[in-house]
């Protein structure tokens, strides 16, 4: 039907409650790096939180995570980079 929503496109958007940014730096044998947020303050990011290999997250490269926070202040979780 013509009133029905079309499915969302997979570049529409992060999923609800999910932002997305970019890589910044990361050090595959220090296993942590910095993301950069659309607001363009950084990120913390640990490889425990990367889903997938976490030496695959390169500078520049699109990731979608969830923000998350510690006792040392925001980090990024359930980072996901996007193809």
């Amino acid at each position: 039907m013509a009133d029905e929503p079309a499915a969302a496109e997979p570049e529409a958007g992060p999923e609800p409650g999910r932002e997305r940014g970019r890589v910044k730096w990361f050090d595959a044998e220090k296993g942590y790096g910095f993301l950069v947020r659309p607001t363009g303050e950084d990120l913390f990011v640990h490889h425990s939180e990367v889903e997938g290999e976490a030496s695959d997250l390169g500078p520049g490269g699109e990731v979608e995570y969830v923000v998350g926070r510690n006792d040392r202040g925001p980090n990024a979780r359930s980072v996901r980079l996007m193809q």
